[in-house]
């Protein structure tokens, strides 16, 4: 019988990959990813830039893999295939960047299995959430995450209304489209004090981060608009 894999890969910086996240990428037979060119795409870049170690590792970089879209979309049509499976072997679940299950595809796969009796097992990799935490500058003995934001402004004050700002760090990611529409509804809710930061394009050449009032860091960005991914991080202090 095998076991369900969940593999956290890299956010931006192939450098942060790990030897176990590499056995796996490289040798386990059946692979499950959200978009099947991506993987192949990032297993062609590792392979270039570290064959000499995956040598010196006895990592054999040409396994035949069969690999497999999943999404949430096509879990219902799926998931029974894959049950199927892991009665005889492993399957690896990954996602375009990060660990599957938060903010991507996987936790209805994560569920079925484990509801279907099979063991599941994680080789950790970053998330762009607690990385942008430890970036913030903000307390980080509580804190939340609570994926994407809603677009309308009451939706966004009911959802943040389940924490007590003055206790918790929330963490929200957002598009470069959104950012400074979202900044302006949270300092329209919670006043221009509201302590924020905001991480752009984390790990990668051009990683951004801004801190501050929710006010100051508007006007850095309406200065310089954001570009890439956002992770947002703010807390009333």
């Amino acid at each position: 019988m095998g076991k369900l894999i969940i593999l956290g890969t890299t956010i931006g910086n192939v450098e942060d990959i790990s030897i176990r996240a590499l056995r796996h990428i490289f040798e386990s037979p059946i692979v499950l990813a959200e978009d099947t060119r991506v993987f192949i795409k990032f297993k062609t870049i590792l392979k270039d830039r570290y064959l000499e170690t995956l040598k010196s590792l006895n990592i054999n970089s040409e396994t035949n893999q069969n690999i497999y879209s999943y999404r949430e979309q096509n879990h219902d049509r799926v998931v029974k295939d894959i049950l199927n499976q892991l009665n005889d072997q492993d399957v690896v679940i990954v996602t375009d960047a990060g660990m599957p299950g938060i903010s991507d595809p996987g936790f209805k796969l994560i569920r079925d299995v484990i509801e279907a009796g099979f063991e599941i097992d994680v080789v950790p990799g970053p998330t762009a959430a607690t990385s942008a935490l430890v970036l913030s500058g903000l307390p980080t003995d509580y804190y939340a995450f609570v994926g994407f934001l809603p677009r309308k402004k009451s939706k966004i004050q009911k959802l943040i209304d389940n924490y007590n700002l003055e206790q918790t760090s929330l963490i929200f990611y957002e598009s470069p489209f959104r950012v400074i529409k979202s900044l302006e509804i949270l300092q329209d809710l919670y006043g221009e004090d509201l302590n924020v930061s905001a991480v752009g394009e984390i790990t990668k050449k051009f990683q951004r981060v801004e801190r501050g009032r929710v006010i100051e860091v508007l006007e850095k960005f309406r200065k310089q608009a954001p570009k890439g991914e956002w992770v947002i991080v703010f807390r009333e202090l």
